[in-house]
């Protein structure tokens, strides 16, 4: 008998998009590294045929990444704020293939900046402050300064999209942080 792990990496993007949005998978049912695995295989399959999805085909995609970047939460495979790096660069990849839409929640740039400015977790000036001196920090300093870089990394590729003044002084910044 196949594990529900197993069932799941057999499914095409169709299938697997209904079985997750389903959410029908106990955190429990499944470790930690086969929700990280969902996590990629399911980015990678949307990534992959994101052309032509129909507007009820991107709200069960999202769902379903929600669902699964949730368990993988919960199940210890991604460590805080990782979700909204992630989600970050799956918008990022989308937008090299599709264009922008603000009735779908992965493709839209308004809820992407959102998600940028909530989770950066200090001030740019802060940042700055902190980034000129970094390799006197202790590590914890450091790590925060590296997830603020990788919340702008894919942020910056969508610059133009996200139109955004805030991201301006924040590019400032990007070439300062470890």
């Amino acid at each position: 008998m196949r594990s529900p792990f197993q069932e799941l990496v057999r499914l095409d993007r169709k299938q697997l998009v209904a079985a997750l949005a389903s959410q029908n998978f106990d955190v429990a049912s499944m470790d930690s590294e086969e929700w990280l695995g969902l996590v990629q295989l399911l980015t990678t399959r949307i990534i992959d045929e994101c052309v032509g999805l129909t507007a009820a085909e991107w709200r069960s995609s999202s769902r379903a990444l929600g669902y699964v970047l949730e368990s993988a939460s919960a199940a210890g495979a991604l460590v805080p704020g990782e979700t909204a790096v992630r989600r970050l660069n799956l918008t990022a990849a989308l937008f090299q293939k599709v264009s922008p839409n603000e009735e779908i929640d992965l493709l839209s740039a308004e809820q992407t900046a959102e998600l940028l400015f909530r989770e950066i977790p200090i001030a740019p000036e802060q940042a700055r402050a902190l980034a000129s001196r970094w390799t006197e920090l202790d590590i914890e300093e450091i790590r925060q300064l590296r997830f603020i870089k990788n919340l702008l990394t894919p942020a910056l590729m969508l610059k133009d999209a996200l139109d955004d003044a805030r991201l301006d002084t924040w590019e400032q910044i990007y070439p300062l942080l470890p």
